[in-house]
């Protein structure tokens, strides 16, 4: 399962930017982290289920503000995850949402950046970086 994550991840990073990018990438991590708590026996993980949730009102965050986010861009299924991989397939989710941050992060920092766009970027900030926290096991 790592390996064929690690291919379309290392594009998906590489080739995100802008807004949309930082719609991409979370998504990814969100849909992958709800494959891996669907996987078989992950039943006692809820930090997936609860990050893959912080995902998804980082996404609404980008959606109203965006509204074409969604229809824009590629939306990113990695595949089924597996439990023997856990540690590499959460390693690749918070590797995801880490370059979303650091996207948002380039987005949000520019000199004639609008307070409007500030606010929402930094509200999506705190879901990925929650989400982040969640999937890693990290204090929630």
């Amino acid at each position: 399962m790592t390996m064929t994550w690690t291919a379309p991840v290392a594009v998906l990073t590489a080739e995100a930017t802008g807004w949309h990018g930082v719609w991409t990438l979370a998504y990814a991590a969100g849909q992958a982290a709800v494959n891996l708590s669907a996987a078989p026996g992950a039943d006692d993980d809820l930090g997936l289920t609860f990050a893959a949730l912080d995902v998804s009102y980082a996404l609404t965050e980008l959606e109203s503000a965006w509204t074409d986010a969604a229809v824009a861009v590629p939306a990113v299924d990695l595949g089924p995850g597996s439990l023997a991989d856990r540690d590499a397939a959460v390693a690749i989710i918070d590797g995801l949402l880490a370059a979303a941050e650091l996207l948002a992060i380039e987005l949000a920092s520019g000199p004639d950046v609008p307070a409007p766009v500030v606010l929402r970027a930094g509200r999506v900030l705190a879901l990925l970086g929650s989400a982040r926290a969640k999937a890693t096991g990290g204090v929630w």
